[in-house]
């Protein structure tokens, strides 16, 4: 499987993003909420945000999502 684009978290930045584009030349987006808005206390799902969220829901099996 070959991927183009690989989605992360806020929490993988730093090392773990520069080891992974060193050895394995992936591109990585890290998707975090924006600060604005938390400061608004605005609600406004981020799609690929999202996308990261689910993924992990299914990965622990929570079907709630």
């Amino acid at each position: 499987m070959k991927f183009k684009c690989i989605l992360a978290d806020a929490g993988y930045r730093g090392e773990f993003i520069e080891k992974a584009d060193k050895l394995y030349s992936y591109l990585i987006k890290v998707v975090s909420r924006d600060k604005e808005k938390l400061a608004k206390k605005e609600f406004k799902p981020v799609s690929k945000r999202w996308v990261i969220e689910r993924t992990f829901s299914w990965f622990d099996n929570d079907r709630r999502l």
